[in-house]
């Protein structure tokens, strides 16, 4: 069992409220107020809210280890031993006291941690248990007979805290009342909460709603604010928001009135209904709140309706209209000085489906919703999911699909592509959503917009107002153009923006803006603000490559805002074609240039780069070639832009007063102060918090005085510059390049974001670079470079010479113990799973040691454990891998061979887990990086796992997996390396055979090589494997991708006999597939191709084929259209099968009764598949279904062939057909994972009006919460 998993149980366990005793065995009987009830066998969860912990007493006590064992059964988990769990229990105890203690030093939460709140909440609980009821779900169906009569409900049993905070179970609070006839529920019925207040009342009939329903919903915000704390502390308790719906329903659907209000007076939503569709005319009163911070208040008197619109009924309707708006214009770069884009009340959107693009519709109730979705025949869990292009053009068809601000754009699915939606509802029409008026008003009664409609049509794309009454959206035609010109206003009704249509209303350009750029005259140029107001700035980049280019152009020069000073400027020189930049400080001073000379080609260029702080320069020598993966521009010179389509080479060299320093260096960072040497280069750097205030108020003198107290700080940054951590800012500056960024600011492999001032808090704190310490000969590193933390110790140690890495370069780090807060240890196994152990306290430890040769990694390179075992060893040359290399971690060995940086000759691993000899795993054979010749994979008892034959890393000859018994069970054989035939065998059976032509040049992953069975068992029962071992399992994965091809499939019977045969494409069979007994017999044919079948001018099917019968003597029976079929699959791949429902055309004679009379379809194995009764060739009445066991699964009735009214389906035999589940057969404890998972049972109710679902009722039942160990009867149910 995971730590982690167990630790987080435990921590459910403590903040919980509920528990979960048994019940009795039978539907029992119970007297209320003289009156005789039955009791309802499942019961309703009770809820609480998450700050019922504040009330309560420490619950650890409460966490027996006979509470966790019974709560861990049931999620079905492995059961910790007693000393684990104690172990368990006093790292929660730790996380308890730490976590409370950060929680009350949290300043935003202190006032939820008071003894008052304590208090109220113990005197009231009631306002954090407030249950909901669904409107969609009623009552989870028994699946056997129960008495007729009037019932009870009850919560499961919860504690109910008292004024101690103490846990008082409650096991009898009811929860709701109904009448049950013939199992179904019956008139009238009401669900309460805890203090018998009605949150659902309505009438049943048969099970489904009908008439007026009532529902409430009353909730508490997740966080409670000051004010709601206040309200419970003083009134004794909160607001709940309270949610009140009246919904009418005819037949299960909402059809009728329906109205709701959330703390208002007046409906915040009001209209009707017609067969679960919004219909008719609607109408919303918006939520209006006065007042300010604490004295913001609800207005419950919603009287005004802000929001007015009638939805079209004519679905046949077609326009050809004109809609310009997509959505309100953006007006996020209007200059906030120039215009007031800033209203009382926000301004509303326009509705943005006004039409949908009129595309030929499908039929609806031609086919089921499981249909619809459609299940690939194919069955490799493994490949991507089918396109469903019909998903696609659902989500395109609304027109709201664009690549900018304002142009529309639809998908033409007639093109497959993206057009303009004016074109679209030119063309093709438009089917309107909305008839006569869309009409939308602001809180304080004014219009926003109307949108007028007459026959479909819209009339007039009215002016959108703001709440003062403005224009703010106008739309208007130009004369004698065929254009719409759409102007934006501000809040006071000045011009900002037109915008430029065409006559179909489809965006043209933007026609003006009439924002009026605030212009400078600095140094002689005209300049303008920048988007960040820091600087302003003059850009003439625009001007590289034209022939009013001269000897020298200025293209950008940038000024800080306050003052004007310099910052940035650049320039080019095109008879030299060189590129020359220069930054300048604060004070005004260089502090940076560049100067880069590019090729003819402009694909190359040198160059030098100098920084400056102080007397001290540090300079760049870089060479740089354009990167191959990159398009060159077509316009050459345009890659003096492009800095980032370089590779770039450099040298560095730091130069101090005019010279190459030679001399010791000591770095200092996270000081108070800046201080530099003037002789040797010894330097304290400071972070932004101790001077970032300092140097603002500083500069701000410097313009009075042009006096200075820092100088080099000054002379360095620029104005925006001054809230840098100044200590890593100078550090990745001067020093991080020279010194080939092998030294780092943070610990080996570990990233921290705490600044210096939180470091330096505790010994727990994360390292930081806190001294840096070498020496320098001419201006480059020489000799030993040493890193060192806030606490003394090393992090990083390399030899240089003359400025390249030489010698032996060390990494240190830091192994820590299991952290007391808890945390650590519960992330332990998700952040380094391999990691063995941890050390009693913590350890500084050396973690690396590499070998560099005038730069370059080259010889060994070393890693070690906390406790300095080496984990890894590897060997380079001229920086890349070459010759052997090994890799360790806790289960396992790695050992390899490269060839200048790819794997060159064998790679083996070997399992290590346990004392003795190592077992060999992979054998994998490379030729310069590709797979060469054969490789192979071994289960962890020797025997042979896979074995594949490459060449240059692309498969040839055979593929072939076996068990870990040697049996095998997957062949893959290639045809100019691309696969031409798979097979696929079950339970030592060939299940499935899979044809190929090699010119669909299907790839094939040979990755798969490295996987097993048996060792993906071992990493499960390590608990390494995450939820992936519990996830379903569909059999043995197909290695062979079928997206997008046509190829044929025969599968096979575990006799070896062919099952069926036939073709496919993209998983979907098409044309004729045979069918055949065990026995080799032909069972019947289906022709499998698509068409529209009518019975009368409603009832029409979209039969999926064609279906022959045939006797043993193969006579032709009858032929049927399959009106119906949904595939499924056996995870083992033992069987496929689909459910059919057949609208038999012809029979050979009437006995059969296939036109009329009773029926039974059988599963090709021979298992009852359905049953009922047939009427003029279509089903008829009431019809049960099986799965392949037998059990049944769906039950309901047809009318004209049409499913109608209520349809019971599932596990409704009240055991879990495995063969959808699908378990992954290695996971430990196989049988009792397979025993507790038929016992997780899935129940859907649908309401269906002649083969349309109206609407869905979902239930999950854990029937394992019935079962006793030992009599096997029903104990207790819940209600998921």
């Amino acid at each position: 069992m995971s730590k982690t998993y167990l630790f987080f149980l435990l921590l459910t366990l403590l903040f919980t409220c509920l528990f979960s005793p048994s019940y009795a065995q039978e539907v029992d009987t119970v007297e209320i107020n003289g009156e005789s009830f039955f009791v309802y066998p499942f019961k309703v969860k009770a809820r609480s809210h998450g700050l019922m912990r504040i009330g309560g007493k420490n619950s650890l006590n409460s966490i027996t280890y006979e509470i966790y064992q019974e709560l861990v059964a049931e999620r079905n988990e492995e059961v910790a031993s007693k000393k684990e769990f104690k172990e368990m229990k006093r790292q929660m105890k730790k996380f308890e006291r730490k976590m409370g203690k950060e929680f009350s030093n949290e300043e935003e939460f202190k006032y939820l941690n008071s003894n008052k709140l304590k208090k109220a909440i113990r005197n009231n609980p009631y306002p954090l248990m407030q249950q909901r009821f669904s409107a969609d779900n009623d009552l989870t169906p028994m699946l056997d007979p129960i008495p007729d009569g009037k019932y009870i409900q009850y919560y499961m049993p919860f504690c109910m805290m008292n004024k101690k905070g103490e846990c008082e179970l409650v096991s009898d609070q009811i929860a709701g009342y109904f009448t049950i006839k013939n199992n179904l529920l019956e008139g009238e019925a009401c669900w309460i909460d805890l203090q018998g207040d009605t949150l659902k009342h309505g009438l049943f009939v048969n099970g489904i709603k009908e008439g007026e329903w009532k529902f409430e919903r009353r909730k508490l915000d997740y966080d409670l604010s000051k004010e709601e704390v206040n309200n419970y502390i003083e009134r004794g308790y909160p607001t709940l928001d309270t949610l009140i719906e009246y919904v009418s329903y005819k037949n299960g659907v909402q059809h009728g009135p329906y109205r709701k209000f959330l703390n208002s007076e007046y409906p915040i939503d009001e209209g009707y209904f017609e067969d679960g569709v919004p219909s008719g005319t609607w109408i919303e009163r918006k939520i209006v709140f006065t007042g300010f911070g604490d004295r913001r208040k609800r207005n419950r008197n919603n009287e005004l309706i802000t929001l007015k619109k009638t939805y079209e009924q004519n679905d046949s309707l077609v326009v050809n209209t004109r809609w310009i708006r997509k959505g309100l214009a953006n007006t996020y770069r209007a200059d906030n000085d120039q215009f007031d884009f800033y209203p009382k009340y926000d301004l509303p959107n326009p509705p943005r489906a006004l039409y949908e693009i009129a595309f030929e519709k499908e039929e609806e109730n031609l086919e089921l919703e499981e249909e619809l979705q459609g299940a690939q025949y194919d069955m490799d869990y493994y490949e991507e999911d089918y396109f469903d292009e019909m998903e696609f053009e659902e989500l395109m068809n609304g027109g709201e699909f664009g690549y900018d601000d304002y142009y529309a754009r639809a998908y033409d699915k007639n093109e497959e592509k993206l057009k303009g939606r004016g074109v679209l509802l030119d063309s093709i029409g438009g089917r309107p959503k909305y008839a006569n008026m869309y009409e939308v008003r602001y809180d304080n009664g004014q219009l926003a917009y109307r949108y007028s409609f007459e026959n479909g049509q819209l009339i007039d794309e009215d002016t959108i107002f703001w709440d003062n009454g403005i224009a703010h959206d106008v739309i208007t035609e130009v004369p004698d153009s065929n254009q719409y010109l759409r102007s934006i206003y501000d809040y006071t009704g000045k011009l900002y923006l037109q915008l430029a249509y065409d006559s179909l209303g489809d965006f043209i350009r933007i026609q003006e803006e009439f924002q009026e750029e605030e212009k400078f005259v600095i140094e002689g140029y005209e300049v303008t603000g920048g988007q960040s107001g820091n600087f302003y700035f003059y850009d003439k980049y625009d001007t590289l490559g034209k022939d009013g280019m001269v000897d020298s152009t200025l293209l950008f020069q940038s000024w800080f805002v306050d003052d004007s000073t310099k910052m940035y400027s650049a320039m080019y020189y095109p008879s030299e074609k060189r590129f020359s930049s220069k930054g300048y400080s604060s004070l005004g001073n260089m502090m940076m240039k560049e100067d880069k000379s590019y090729a003819d080609n402009f694909e190359s260029w040198t160059g030098k780069r100098y920084t400056y702080l102080g007397d001290l320069e540090l300079e760049k020598t870089s060479s740089a070639s354009f990167l191959e993966y990159y398009e060159p521009d077509s316009i050459p010179i345009q890659h003096v832009r492009s800095d980032q389509t370089f590779n770039v080479a450099s040298e560095y060299k730091l130069i101090k007063a005019g010279k190459p320093y030679t001399g010791p260096v000591n770095l200092k960072f996270g000081e108070k102060k800046f201080k530099m040497g003037k002789e040797e280069l010894n330097m304290s750097l400071p972070v932004a918090n101790d001077i970032s205030e300092k140097l603002r108020k500083d500069l701000d003198q410097f313009r009075e005085t042009g006096k200075t107290k820092y100088p080099i700080m000054l002379g360095f940054l620029d104005p925006t510059e001054l809230d840098q951590d100044f200590s890593t800012y100078i550090f990745y500056s001067f020093f991080a390049g020279p010194l080939d960024g092998i030294f780092e600011m943070n610990s080996y492999g570990e990233y921290s974001y705490s600044d210096y001032s939180e470091v330096k808090k505790g010994k727990d704190a994360p390292a930081r670079l806190s001294r840096l310490e070498g020496y320098m000969i001419d201006g480059k590193p020489n000799g030993t470079w040493v890193s060192y933390d806030q606490f003394g110790k090393k992090m990083t140690e390399a030899n240089f010479l003359k400025g390249e890495l030489n010698g032996e370069a060390k990494w240190y780090k830091y192994a820590k113990p299991m952290e007391d807060d808890g945390y650590s240890y519960a992330q332990y196994d998700y952040e380094n799973p391999l990691r063995d152990s941890f050390p009693k306290k913590k350890v500084h430890y050396l973690v690396d040691v590499t070998n560099y040769e005038n730069g370059k990694i080259h010889g060994k390179q070393t890693t070690y454990s906390w406790y300095g075992e080496m984990t890894s060893e590897s060997y380079y040359e001229d920086g890349m891998l070459h010759g052997k290399s090994i890799e360790r971690n806790k289960i396992a060995t790695t050992e390899a061979s490269y060839k200048y940086g790819d794997p060159d000759g064998y790679i083996r691993t070997y399992l290590t887990l346990t004392p003795g000899d190592s077992i060999l795993l992979y054998n994998l054979n490379f030729q310069d990086g590709l797979l060469q010749g054969e490789s192979k994979s071994f289960h962890t008892n020797g025997k042979l796992a896979k074995r594949g034959f490459f060449l240059d890393g692309m498969p040839i000859e055979d593929y072939e997996a076996y068990d870990s018994l040697g049996v095998k069970y997957h062949y893959v054989k290639f045809k100019y390396s691309y696969p031409i035939e798979e097979k696929i065998w079950e339970e030592n059976e060939l299940s499935v055979r899979y044809l190929f032509n090699w010119e669909d040049s299907i790839y094939f992953e040979p990755r798969d090589i490295t996987t097993s069975q048996s060792l993906e068992s071992i990493i499960s029962k390590l608990g390494l494997g995450g939820d992936y071992f519990e996830r379903p399992y569909y059999g043995r994965p197909s290695l062979v991708n079928k997206n997008g091809i046509n190829y044929h499939m025969t599968k096979y019977y575990p006799n070896d006999t062919i099952s069926r045969d036939g073709d496919l494409s993209n998983g979907r069979k098409v044309g004729c597939w045979k069918y055949y007994s065990y026995n080799g017999e032909l069972l019947y044919e289906v022709d499998y191709q698509d068409s529209i079948i009518a019975i009368n001018d409603s009832v029409r099917f979209k039969s999926k084929g064609v279906l022959t019968d045939f006797d043993r003597e193969g006579n032709l029976l009858y032929q049927s259209y399959v009106i119906e079929m949904s595939s499924k699959y056996d995870c083992s791949h033992s069987d496929h099968y689909e459910i059919r429902q057949l609208y038999t055309k012809w029979e050979a004679d009437d006995s059969l009764g296939r036109m009329n009379g009773y029926v039974q379809n059988f599963y090709d194995n021979g298992t009852l598949q359905s049953e009922g009764n047939m009427k003029n060739g279509l089903p008829d009445g009431v019809w049960k279904y099986y799965d392949p066991f037998g059990k049944l699964n769906q039950y309901g009735v047809y009318v004209l062939g049409k499913r109608n009214a209520r349809w019971l389906s599932g596990d409704l035999s009240k055991t879990k057909y495995l063969g959808d589940i699908c378990l992954n057969p290695n996971l430990p404890d196989l049988e009792e994972e397979m025993k507790y998972r038929e016992n997780l049972l899935d129940i859907k109710i649908t309401n269906y009006k002649m083969g349309k679902a109206l609407n869905s009722q979902y239930y999950d039942i854990n029937m394992n919460r019935f079962i006793d160990d030992e009599e096997e009867s029903v104990d207790e149910m819940e209600e998921e």
